[in-house]
């Protein structure tokens, strides 16, 4: 018996932008829900729109009848515009449709499952009394999500080019075109196709990393997806009251999180000891959301990701106090707790990055299992490579580490690679270092060297001088080769 649950899973109330009219009384409106051609039974559940606390509203188990076709009323009374998220399952087939409602409305929609695969229950446009708008919502997101899958078929079996993603990403936009053309010019139809080609551009940037594409990637399909105008949707009204909160449940943290270290990348490449420059930067980074939980999203991977390293770049071991309070009152504003707690712990380490500092005389093993320590490298230029064996950046870097080692050779210098492989990932590690020619060190992660260096990412690079002092806890990398090298060049 197949069966489908009907999860009411977003109710969002909120007035939008285009919204022809005010209401300052709740309203009853209703939608009334159509199976044709589904056996089992519906459940409801209702998001509350005071706490955004999920109340489940569960009905009489409602059975469908021999003839397949049954319907289901909710009820609500509103005062503004409102967009509800609808999830059907039955058995391993899906479907996922928003419906906007206003005060007043009566909608009717009508899902079918007859003539169709397990994966195509769909909204019948042509038998809903649900308006042009909820029409071209449910022709918008069935036809997008069929390109999607086709999409993400050619990323799991490694076979998609740059010019597939491209013409992805045309495709889609030629969908919102003929959905704009049902529904008019709608900000949360408008709002929602921007967020999806932000979503497409980001996944299409990641499997390019992870397949060592991202040097021939164009800028029109990878850069949109983290600047400055991409991250302005996320401040616009529309987004904020009706889309986002539904994504933040699916985990859109995450990818913002990400988005973040891009928009910051930029940043960093560019640093100067310019005080002024960074006040510029931190000024300008705030304005990237007004949302409260993303503005400490924020708020913490500027001050990690380019406030601390200009502290570090302008401040030596000799200035440890003063950098601490620097970096405190920078922190400060960031009320997140667990956010919090790791820039205090950025700030208690501080001490062991800034340059003057003697290095961690560690005790780690090569893949041949041959212990070596920090100290016995004393009396040359160490510059270390901090990677993994699963991270797409730290293999385009790897070569030109190893050129530059060749580079340097018979040099007082030592080109030294230092795995934070997990565990699990540690034959692999041994598999690669033995075709290196520079030393090869395992650390794993989450280890003492990692957590004394505060190591923020992968790859990070560490340059120490002569003497085993820090230099750069965040060294140019080698593709940077000639600031490398000038670097370099003065300490041998």
């Amino acid at each position: 018996m197949r069966v489908i649950f009907i999860f009411l899973i977003a109710l969002i109330a909120t007035s939008v932008a285009n919204a022809q009219q005010k209401f300052n009384k709740p309203v009853r409106s209703s939608l009334t829900l159509t199976a044709h051609h589904v056996k089992g039974k519906f459940r409801l559940e209702q998001l509350s729109t005071a706490t955004n606390a999920l109340l489940r509203r569960t009905p009489p188990a409602l059975m469908l009848p021999t003839d397949s076709t049954a319907h289901l009323t909710w009820v609500t009374n509103i005062s503004e515009p409102v967009i509800i998220n609808l999830l059907l399952m039955s058995g391993s087939a899906t479907a996922s449709q928003k419906v906007y409602l206003q005060p007043g409305d009566s909608l009717s929609l009508v899902f079918n499952n007859q003539d169709t695969t397990d994966h195509d229950i769909m909204m019948d446009t042509l038998r809903s009394k649900a308006g042009a708008l909820n029409n071209a919502l449910a022709w918008y997101e069935f036809t997008n999500s069929i390109f999607a899958k086709v999409m993400w078929d050619r990323f799991e079996t490694k076979q998609a080019s740059l010019s597939f993603m491209q013409q992805q990403l045309k495709t889609m936009d030629s969908i919102y075109a003929k959905a704009q053309q049902i529904a008019g010019n709608n900000n949360y139809l408008q709002a929602m196709h921007a967020f999806n080609m932000i979503n497409t551009r980001n996944y299409c940037w990641w499997y390019c990393d992870e397949n060592k594409m991202t040097g021939a990637i164009p800028a029109s399909l990878a850069a949109p997806a983290y600047d400055d105008k991409a991250f302005g949707l996320f401040n616009q009204p529309v987004f904020i009251k009706h889309i986002l909160p539904g994504e933040v449940k699916g985990g859109f943290f995450f990818l913002y999180d990400w988005m973040l270290k891009q928009r910051f990348k930029k940043e960093r490449a560019t640093m100067t000891n310019d005080s002024t420059k960074m006040a510029f930067i931190g000024k300008k980074a705030l304005g990237l959301s007004t949302y409260a939980p993303f503005r400490e999203l924020v708020q913490y991977w500027y001050i990690k990701d380019v406030y601390f390293p200009y502290l570090q770049q302008s401040h030596s071991v000799s200035e440890l106090a003063v950098a601490r309070k620097l970096a405190a009152t920078a922190a400060a504003p960031v009320k997140d707790t667990a956010l919090q707690n790791r820039l205090q712990q950025l700030i208690v380490t501080m001490g062991n990055v800034l340059p003057g500092t003697p290095g961690l005389n560690f005790a780690l093993e090569d893949h041949k299992g041959k212990i070596w320590h920090f100290g016995d490298l004393k009396g040359k230029v160490v510059y270390i490579d901090v990677w993994t064996t699963w991270c797409g950046p730290c293999r385009e870097e790897a070569p030109l580490f190893e050129k530059m080692a060749a580079d340097y050779a018979g040099k007082d210098i030592v080109f030294l690679g230092i795995s934070a492989d997990r565990p699990k990932d540690k034959a692999t590690w041994i598999e690669m270092a033995g075709h290196k020619q520079t030393l090869q060190l395992y650390s794993g992660e989450k280890t003492a060297f990692m957590q004394y260096y505060q190591v923020p990412g992968y790859p990070t690079f560490l340059l120490f001088d002569k003497e085993g002092k820090v230099v750069n806890a965040n060294a140019p990398r080698p593709s940077s080769e000639k600031l490398l090298k000038d670097v370099i060049n003065k300490l041998l």
